[in-house]
């Protein structure tokens, strides 16, 4: 008969039940007192025999088949009707009633159908499997012992119940429809919402970086990554400290970390999320630089920042050679071609909003490709090195000194009111290599050919100016070496 029952319908019938048995037990004393002088004592104790009989098969079932719902509500409806025949037998039997009587537990009947319609629920179609027999067998006794006025009043009772109940068990049955409705979509919901909470625990837990829930600038909950990235023994070392307490007392732009990390949390939770590196320092002391990702979001109806952090020291320090490498010569160290060129054009703007001058030297290592041909090349990579170290001896350390190939380097040189310290530090760096350079067991006699040109006299762009450092370097060279030129040699005046 029903097929589909949810379990809240069993649930509230047999709790119901467990108050209605002993209830009923009372109602029977009640009923056999106020029907005594009307109804045949055999009828009574028939009626009240098959009604006790029916309270305690109601009591087996519950206890023996609540577990299999369809049989229980099958087996419960069925008990229910039969009880509700054994009452209207009673009432038909009852000899020295009247019609009013029987109108007025007609219409009480008509009531209580009316108020369960609206307050029963589930167990609407229970108590309607009680008492329409009642009210249908009240309907025979009418037309068996009424008058025709009492069949008009009848039958407009009757009309009256039929349109009430055809209206109302439908307005019933959409308002449950709904409900039921509604109820799975619920439980749809919470299906998902539960499924996608062990999915965000699982990858919260599992995440190969660090993931943290801060609340109110504390950390309420991190995953174990998080509790090895800082080297802490467990997770509750590491809740309710704020992230300033993993953190050096400063950041890497000289602000208090505990400043700093406020004001990052408070953009996060402005803007919905911020991304930034963070100087962390591990329980051992050990500083460590992460890179953070703050989301913020509500959970349990409060806003959080929901932490995901990674160590990427080792990255930046990769990043950082590959730029150095990018940049600077392998061999020596110095700014390369790339860079120099770079360093140069920004010099030349600075010179340009300052009205100053700048030089730029060209210098070639005199007498080299011989020692590099017969001593080798490993010979003639420790020569160049050496002689990196004693022209950046000679040189302030805002000079720009690169090597942009072979044996050539090149110097910018700013800051300077007069040109004769430019011709001071050619001399210098001339001196440095008159005196032989010992490599290995060799000690090698070297020289420099210099080149100079200045800012804004012999050109105004980088270019140029290089090209013509190199062009006065030749002329070094073609006036015997070890020597230096200006690309206009009424330089000095």
């Amino acid at each position: 008969m029903f097929k589909n029952i949810s379990k809240e319908a069993i649930e509230s019938i047999s709790t119901n039940t467990k108050f209605a048995i002993s209830g009923q037990l009372v109602a029977l004393l009640g009923i056999i007192f106020i029907l005594k002088d009307i109804v045949d004592a055999n009828v009574i104790f028939v009626g009240l025999g098959v009604h006790l009989l029916l309270i305690i098969s109601r009591g087996f079932i519950r206890r023996y088949f609540s577990n299999n719902l369809k049989v229980f509500f099958n087996l419960y409806f069925i008990l229910t009707f039969l009880s509700g025949v054994a009452w209207g037998a009673v009432l038909f039997f009852i000899q020295n009633a009247t019609v009013e009587y029987h109108i007025l537990v007609f219409a009480i009947y008509i009531g209580l159908i009316s108020v369960a319609l609206f307050t029963l629920g589930e167990v609407f179609t229970l108590y309607l499997s009680y008492a329409l027999p009642i009210l249908g067998i009240s309907i025979v006794w009418f037309f068996l012992h009424g008058e025709n006025d009492i069949y008009k009043i009848v039958s407009f009772l009757v009309f009256f119940a039929a349109f009430y109940y055809i209206s109302a068990a439908k307005k019933y049955a959409n308002s449950f429809n709904e409900i039921v409705s509604q109820k799975q979509k619920n439980e749809k919901l919470l299906k998902e919402l539960e499924e996608k909470s062990e999915l965000f625990e699982l990858l919260f837990e599992h995440s190969v970086i660090g993931a943290l829930i801060i609340e109110d600038g504390k950390i309420a909950q991190c995953n174990q990554k998080s509790v090895e990235m800082v080297g802490c023994a467990s997770k509750e070392e590491l809740y309710n400290m704020r992230p300033a307490d993993i953190s050096p007392q400063y950041q890497a732009d000289g602000r208090l970390s505990s400043e700093k990390a406020t004001e990052m949390m408070q953009i996060a939770l402005d803007k919905g999320s911020n991304v930034f590196e963070w100087l962390h320092k591990k329980q051992n002391g050990k500083i460590f630089l992460a890179e953070i990702n703050l989301t913020s979001l509500m959970l349990n109806g409060k806003k959080v920042l929901y932490t995901s952090w990674r160590d990427i020291t080792q990255e930046k320090n990769y990043e950082n050679n590959l730029k150095h490498l990018a940049y600077h010569d392998n061999l020596t160290g110095l700014p390369n071609r790339m860079l120099f060129n770079d360093r140069l054009e920004q010099a030349i703007l600075k010179s340009n909003r300052s009205s100053t001058q700048l030089a730029v030297f060209f210098i070639d290592l005199d007498k080299f490709k011989p020692i590099n041909d017969s001593l080798g090349h490993e010979v003639g990579d420790k020569v160049l090195i050496k002689v990196t170290g004693l022209l950046r001896k000679e040189l302030r350390r805002e000079d720009t000194l690169a090597r942009i190939g072979g044996d050539e380097f090149t110097i910018i040189m700013e800051n300077f009111s007069d040109i004769k310290y430019i011709v001071m530090v050619a001399k210098k760096l001339l001196q440095a290599l008159r005196s032989p350079v010992k490599v290995d067991s060799h000690n090698l006699d070297l020289s420099l050919s210099i080149g100079v040109s200045i800012y804004p006299q012999d050109a105004q762009d980088s270019k140029t100016l290089l090209k013509l450092a190199d062009a006065a370097m030749y002329k070094a060279k073609e006036g015997g070496r070890d020597t230096y030129r200006f690309y206009k040699e009424d330089a000095l005046g």
